[in-house]
């Protein structure tokens, strides 16, 4: 049996003790206690909206469809950027032609209007639009937080690229770098 929003605490007294720690042990809820006092963490955890934990390997799944998802491509999906072999991308000096005109007034709408970016929190879209329009970008690569843009062109027909760059977080040198990368049309 499993509790919706719309129970009352009648309905959790007709639980048997072992449903109720069930109930609360996949909250991650304590599940000690008397009857009475599970009854009323049971229903105080239906009307908290409080969901089932999950494990670690739902977790991981979960993220695998999130990151699937940014590379679609309206019905296509694109190439894993990090399963591409690092031999075929190309060293900024060489594909620096090969990128795609990008205008400031392009940053600026995707910083502002992209929906990917409406998840984020307002506050780092506030700063991440200050720091574009403070010109942070350039002086990030040019402080050495991002290291050298490698560009790779998909396919030959495809209508888009990937640039990729490696981003020392800037809280702490010491950690590991972000590998990060974008397509770009």
């Amino acid at each position: 049996m499993e509790a919706t929003t719309d129970m009352t605490l009648d309905d959790f007294w007709r639980w048997k003790v072992p449903q109720l720690r069930e109930f609360l042990r996949a909250r991650k809820l304590k599940v000690t206690g008397s009857k009475p006092e599970l009854c009323a963490l049971a229903y105080g955890a239906t009307q908290a909206g409080r969901e089932k934990a999950t494990t670690a390997d739902e977790n991981k799944a979960a993220k695998a469809r999130l990151y699937r998802e940014l590379l679609k491509n309206g019905e296509v999906y694109l190439p894993d950027p990090f399963s591409l072999k690092q031999s075929e991308w190309i060293s900024e000096p060489q594909g620096y032609d090969s990128w795609p005109p990008t205008m400031h007034v392009d940053i600026a709408e995707y910083l502002l209007c992209s929906p990917t970016l409406t998840n984020v929190a307002d506050s780092l879209r506030t700063r991440l639009m200050s720091d574009y329009k403070e010109g942070k970008a350039y002086s990030y690569f040019a402080s050495g937080w991002l290291s050298k843009i490698l560009f790779h062109p998909i396919s030959p027909s495809s209508e888009m690229c990937f640039l990729q760059a490696t981003c020392t977080p800037s809280e702490n040198v010491k950690h590991t770098p972000h590998r990060v990368w974008i397509a770009i049309e």
